[in-house]
């Protein structure tokens, strides 16, 4: 089944079981989350730069699963994204 207007994280990937076809053509754009936090708040809470850096291994299936809770689920971002920061072991 070809589906048109899907992004490499979107969570019907993950809900409905398609997969990915190779993007050779690099058609699509990379959609790799980029934090944006103000000097000021990094200035007052250092902290939050290791914290960040370690999210890094957000991987493209990290983000279809969090996409599928929302989207499809309909989790709210808030419901999603806690838990898995929960489950990474970012927040107790």
């Amino acid at each position: 089944m070809i589906v048109e207007g899907m992004y490499p994280t979107d969570g019907r990937i993950t809900a409905f079981g398609f997969i990915n076809l190779k993007d050779d053509k690099y058609f699509f754009p990379v959609y790799n989350p980029c934090p944006v936090i103000r000097k000021e708040v990094l200035d007052k809470y250092p902290e939050i730069n290791q914290i960040i850096d370690s999210m890094r291994e957000l991987s493209e299936t990290d983000m279809q699963h969090l996409n599928k809770a929302v989207d499809v689920d309909r989790e709210s971002l808030k419901e999603a994204s806690e838990a898995w920061l929960k489950e990474e072991g970012f927040i107790k």
